[in-house]
């Protein structure tokens, strides 16, 4: 379905497209005089994109390790994804949040195209001593279309040192 709308002196042009379909719209102006434009104006490729890009996975890293459940002796974390996918207009950038508990998390986070971060947490979401630190990360599309968001398996933070409390001769 196609329509056009004037208003103020600008003609919106809508219509109706296919997932995954790439289209051009090309116009001539007339006026109410009977002239007519000596060119046709092509737009750009517009691609329509209503599928949101497929989820990976994301790793939780602690001294190098990617087992769930590791214990690390620093608030500063690295995190690393991959396997997110979008085969309509691809990922324009990937977004994070963090959280001490898995329950309260911190505000999503722009971070780009890059695939791994070190942090120690975002907002008030702060690792420290004795939580588990979690990330989530979903990737989001040049449509504006969201994938569903991968949570972390969490770090457990240890940076009490141990003591001795009796040492026997």
């Amino acid at each position: 379905s196609v329509s056009l709308t004037t208003a103020s002196g600008i003609t919106t042009f809508k219509f109706t497209g296919q997932d995954g379909k790439r289209y051009y719209i090309k116009v001539k102006a007339y006026d109410d005089a009977g002239n007519i434009s000596a060119n046709w104006k092509t737009s750009n490729v517009i691609l329509v994109d209503i599928t949101n890009p497929t989820s990976g996975t994301v790793l939780d890293t602690a001294n190098g390790s990617i087992l769930p459940g590791v214990y690390h002796n620093s608030t500063s974390l690295v995190f690393t994804w991959s396997g997110f996918n979008d085969t309509g207009s691809g990922i324009a950038y990937y977004e994070v949040a963090t959280s001490d508990d898995g329950s309260n998390w911190s505000s999503w986070q722009n971070v780009g195209l890059t695939t791994s971060v070190t942090t120690s947490g975002y907002d008030s979401e702060t690792f420290n001593d004795g939580e588990t630190a979690y990330i989530k990360v979903r990737a989001v599309d040049y449509a504006g279309n969201y994938s569903p968001e991968v949570v972390s398996d969490g770090i457990l933070i240890d940076t009490t040192p141990p003591s001795i409390v009796n040492m026997n001769p």
